[in-house]
Parts: C-alpha cells; sequence; structure tokens
C-alpha cells in the first residue's frame, strides 16, 4: 500500500554514481490498452536511449541494460490503475509497486528516482470511514485508494411500529414515541462507536449514507471532531445496498471533495497573490522564492514537466539555460523537472509541497506559492 513512509523510502534511493530510471504508466481495465503497454513502454524509452551517447561508458552500458529491462516487462504490468518502476543497475536500484490512481506515461533519467507522481498521487489518497446507517442497523466501512472493505456492524432491538390505534390511538403514539426514542439513542451509538474508531484508527474523513432522515439523525449528534471531517452525505436503502454501490459512492463524494478543496486553495493563492499578499504565481518568481527559502507551501498542477538546471554546488534552482550559478558562481547541472527539484527544495527548508489534479487557472501558470515572508523577485 502505498504511503508516506513508501514515498519516503523510494526518495532517500539514489543520489548516487550512475543513472537511474522511472517510469510511471497509467493503466485501465480496458483490454487494447492493456495489449498496448510494450509499445507505451517502447515509446517512453527510445528518446532515454539517445542519451546514451552523451554517457560515459559505464554509465551507458548500465542506462541500456535498465531501458531493456524495462521493455521486456510490458507483460508484467497489467494490474492496478498505474505503475511505477525505478530502476538502476550502476546503483542496484529496483522497485516496482502498482498505484491506486491513474497516472500519466512518463520516463525521467536522473542520479535519483523521480517520485513526484508518487507525491501527487499520496496527495489524493484519504483514509475514509463511510457508514450507512437507518433506524435499527449501521453498518461501518473502510475507504481507501478506491478500495471498499467491512470494518463493523451495529444493530438496534427492533422497535414495534404499527398503526394500530388502541384506546383512543394512545398505543400508537407510545410505540411510536418509543421508537424514536430508541432511534435517537442508537444513533448517539454509533457516533460514539465512530468517536471511538477515530481515536484508535485516526481516518482523515467520514462519509455518511443512508434515508436521508437517519443520515440526520446521526449526523446532529457526531462530535465535533467527526463533524470537522465530514466530506460528504449520500443516499441509499440499506436494506437493497451492495459494496460496490457504497464503493460508488465513496468513489464519487472523495473525487468532489478532493476538487473542491484544491479549487478553494488555488483561489486562495490567485485571491493573495492579486492584493499583493504574500503569494507568488508562476515558475520563475516560485523559484526565485524557493531559493530565498521563503516558500511556505508550493502549489504544482499535477501533470506539468519542465527542464530546467540546478546548481551542483548550492542547490540554486533557475529556469533559464545559465551556465554558472548566480548565486556562487559554480557549475550549474541540467534537471529533468525543475519541479521536482524545486518540491525538494521546498522539503528542505521547511516547506510543504500541494499538488492539484483538478482543471484550475494554475494550469496556465504550472505553480504558484505561499510565502512565509516577502521577497524581493524579477519579472
Amino acid at each position: 500500500m502505498l504511503s508516506a513512509d513508501t514515498v519516503e523510502r523510494v526518495r532517500s534511493l539514489g543520489g548516487g554514481t550512475g543513472p537511474v530510471v522511472s517510469l510511471y504508466l497509467g493503466l485501465g481495465a480496458d483490454l487494447d490498452e492493456l495489449r498496448g503497454v510494450s509499445a507505451r513502454i517502447k515509446e517512453l524509452t527510445a528518446p532515454a536511449r539517445r542519451l546514451v551517447e552523451d554517457m560515459e561508458r559505464a554509465d551507458a552500458r548500465a542506462l541500456a541494460a535498465d531501458l531493456d529491462t524495462l521493455e521486456s516487462m510490458g507483460g508484467e504490468l497489467g494490474r492496478g490503475n498505474g505503475m511505477a518502476v525505478f530502476l538502476s543497475g550502476a546503483q542496484s536500484i529496483d522497485e516496482r509497486m502498482a498505484l491506486p490512481l491513474r497516472v500519466r506515461d512518463r520516463l525521467i533519467v536522473d542520479d535519483h528516482p523521480y517520485t513526484r507522481p508518487l507525491e501527487t498521487t499520496l496527495d489524493h489518497l484519504h483514509h475514509y470511514c463511510a457508514v450507512v446507517i437507518d433506524r435499527r442497523k449501521a453498518s461501518i466501512f473502510r475507504f481507501y485508494g478506491g478500495d471498499l472493505e467491512s470494518w463493523e456492524e451495529m444493530a438496534e432491538e427492533e422497535i414495534r411500529k404499527s398503526n394500530y390505534g388502541g384506546f383512543s390511538g394512545y398505543e400508537e403514539h407510545r410505540n411510536r414515541n418509543r421508537a424514536d426514542e430508541v432511534a435517537g439513542r442508537f444513533y448517539k451509538d454509533v457516533a460514539t462507536r465512530l468517536h471511538q474508531l477515530l481515536k484508535e484508527e485516526d481516518f482523515d474523513l467520514l462519509l455518511l449514507g443512508g434515508p436521508q432522515q437517519h443520515v440526520d439523525g446521526l449526523h446532529a449528534v457526531v462530535h465535533p471532531d467527526l463533524d470537522n471531517r465530514l466530506a460528504g452525505t449520500f443516499t441509499i436503502d440499506p436494506a437493497t445496498m451492495t459494496p460496490a454501490v457504497v464503493g460508488q459512492f465513496c468513489q464519487e463524494l472523495s473525487a468532489a471533495h478532493d476538487q473542491g478543496h484544491e479549487e478553494a486553495l488555488v483561489e486562495r493563492l490567485f485571491d493573495t497573490a492579486r492584493s499583493g499578499g504574500l503569494a507568488v504565481v508562476g515558475l520563475h518568481r516560485v523559484l526565485e522564492a524557493a531559493n530565498q527559502r521563503a516558500v511556505d507551501t508550493v502549489i504544482i498542477q499535477a501533470g506539468q514537466t519542465q527542464p530546467g538546471r540546478q546548481c551542483s554546488t548550492c542547490s540554486w534552482l533557475v529556469d533559464t539555460e545559465a551556465g554558472l550559478c548566480p548565486a556562487c558562481g559554480e557549475a550549474m547541472r541540467d534537471v529533468p523537472d525543475i519541479l521536482d527539484a524545486l518540491s525538494d527544495a521546498v522539503r528542505g527548508s521547511g516547506g510543504t509541497v500541494r499538488n492539484v489534479l483538478a482543471a484550475t487557472p494554475l494550469a496556465d501558470d504550472e505553480v504558484g506559492a505561499m510565502l512565509r515572508y516577502a521577497v524581493r523577485v524579477t519579472v
């Protein structure tokens, strides 16, 4: 299972002598797409093979062997929504993992694994608790990375609630009140158990489903910690529900939650930048802010890849063809994705990285950043 520890472990690999190949493939259930995996890999390796001509002999031989290995793997890569492979014969790296979300096809050659697509995927993976409730029963599920699994079942005694009148309707009224009291108590029992699960297992977000009156009844009594995690509700008949249907609701609501959150994040970025606040938009401005260690949060439109240059001595980043570092005067080196190097620089200075999948205005500028303090940047 992809986790922050997994990403950190992969990120720590490499950095030695010799090329590292990072391959990402988007997969799916379409048979024609799966049959074309080998051809897609060869399309990605073709440009990388041209790099061999400019490498020292040992590195060239190692890279060619790694590319041969990738091309021979086509038949093995058919599970999940995506696949990531990190290979380096020169640095003894061989990591292969299925991804729960679809990724864009790409191949990067550098001296360390290219992890930004992994980070993007992790940004959009949340541990959900999903509850389907009616008057007498609650089904509690875990939902993560598109997979739904049963967690717990809770049930209350059946209360007779028939429409017989008794003496002047008294018995009917009493039974209805009794049923409502028991339902209210059941909502509270479920809410208490959900709060216990939150403290025991610390899920990220909550989804509530069932007939609307019961969803509202449970929502009214959940702890504020749960209410703050509520990502959405859905209407479903517990008597006829199936795990597949519940999973589909969870998938749709989780996607809508992520999109809304990302749109709000980007809107705040642009509003702050337009008002002259602590924010900058555009690659050049963000790089200058990052070089001054002023970035609190960098926000990157996922799917973008931009080459650039980085100082081999002080790690200064530029989006130009500078031969010497503007900061220390030492030699610059090419980096295949300056946004990946930017992410590392921001994390290294104590900032955070957010990768946006939703279609937002940030797509035109690629990247923006919220700043810790004002810095002077050139246009």
